[in-house]
């Protein structure tokens, strides 16, 4: 900070170059060696940080790891949202908790996508709830959420949701076995994100 701020003229126009010399290279440097000294002082030999929130950590973590025992900092190409379906256990607020969060505007269409539906699939159970708005239906009481998951749990909507879980678990599991994940070694993920939602 202090030899960029000696490297300056005063009249020059800094923008996005004074913001990452005077807060995010400091902030990201001081964040990482934090977190290199956790991991190394738990014993955590390998962090895996997520893919692009933790994009900028994980390059610096490359660099300090040497000065830390050599922890291997390694990247999932993964996000949170491919992570809720294989995580389901069963159709239901218990079982799916991502499908109704207080900061998102609760729409049909943007609901089933979640899940991966569309409005069609669903059409006979909802389309008396959704009237003419159909996709477009925005849930808003205690009851449209009743109907909405009594609707999930109808077939073949229900084999439908069960057969992609099961699917995209399968995707999962094989792709953290290739990372290594599952490999007989300490490990822990690094993540970022506006809300703390574990699951």
């Amino acid at each position: 900070m202090r030899a960029f701020r000696l490297g300056c003229e005063p009249s020059e126009k800094l923008g996005i170059s004074k913001l990452a010399a005077q807060f995010i290279a400091p902030f990201v440097i001081g964040f990482v060696t934090w977190l290199l000294q956790r991991a190394q002082a738990d014993g955590v030999r390998r962090p895996y940080f997520l893919s692009r929130d933790c994009q900028l950590v994980w390059k610096v973590a490359q660099q300090l790891a040497p000065h830390f025992g050599g922890i291997e900092c390694r990247y999932l190409y993964i996000s949170r949202q491919a992570l809720f379906l294989p995580s389901a256990n069963e159709i239901s607020p218990v079982g799916m908790p991502w499908m109704r969060r207080s900061f998102e505007e609760p729409v049909l269409k943007n609901l089933l996508a979640k899940i991966e539906l569309s409005f069609s699939d669903v059409a006979k159970t909802l389309g008396e709830l959704a009237g003419s708005q159909k996709e477009y239906y925005r849930l808003c009481s205690e009851e449209d959420w009743n109907q909405f998951w009594a609707a999930l749990n109808q077939e073949p909507v229900k084999t439908q949701i069960n057969q992609l879980i099961e699917r995209r678990s399968e995707a999962a599991r094989q792709y953290f076995e290739s990372e290594g994940v599952f490999n007989p070694i300490k490990w822990s993920l690094v993540d970022f994100g506006w809300f703390y939602w574990c699951y």
